[in-house]
């Protein structure tokens, strides 16, 4: 239950209060079980996301080395968990700034979890951000297919047309996401900069 509350509050992407309070409901599951693989893959993903925000040198180390060590954690707990090898990975990529070591575990994420959208996503804005358009599209496609009422894919399906540079196909996705969560803080970012990459700066 507290690993359910912890991903709502997460995923519903309004800022830093719910990344926060995402955090203390994954580690009130990890009191509870410590060898809960899935709240140390969400808690990797919630710490790499706030370390981004954090205010201090030292707050900010901590993060990233408790972001990465989370995800081994998961990944080490149940080696073949699909959401585990995509937490990782995105810790390893976002706060670690490690590439190489972030594609074999994303490979991973992939191995175990075709049929889960939000790995999926994970996996295809890596590649975006990798310079793999045509693996980006394909997957993000897929993951769209599979998971239509999902936000989180419609956002990453924006993303992955603004790292693209194609500006007026990002829109769209962008406020399909916002249709499902108004107050999506990072939906309403990108779609910014993406009107104002369109010269639409009004």
């Amino acid at each position: 239950e507290h690993k359910l509350k912890g991903r709502a509050l997460f995923e519903s992407a309004l800022g830093g209060q719910t990344d926060l309070d995402a955090l203390a409901q994954f580690e009130a599951a990890l009191t509870l079980d410590p060898n809960y693989a899935a709240a140390h893959a969400w808690r990797s993903r919630t710490l790499a996301v706030l370390y981004g925000q954090s205010m201090t040198p030292n707050v900010a180390e901590k993060m990233r080395l408790d972001a990465i060590a989370a995800g081994k954690k998961a990944v080490a707990l149940a080696p073949d968990f699909a959401d585990g090898y995509s937490a990782l990975g995105f810790s390893l990529f976002n706060v670690g700034l490690d590439v190489k070591a972030a594609k074999p575990v994303f490979a991973q994420s992939i191995k175990y979890g075709r049929g889960d959208g939000d790995v999926l996503t994970g996996f295809a804005v890596f590649c975006a951000r990798t310079g793999r358009a045509d693996e980006a599209a394909e997957t993000i496609a897929r993951a769209t297919t599979l998971d239509p009422l999902n936000p989180t894919v419609f956002r990453s399906s924006g993303t992955i047309a603004l790292l693209a540079r194609r500006y007026a196909e990002a829109l769209p996705f962008f406020e399909r996401a916002l249709s499902m969560n108004p107050k999506m803080s990072v939906a309403h970012s990108f779609r910014g900069t993406a009107l104002m990459l369109m010269g639409r700066l009004a």
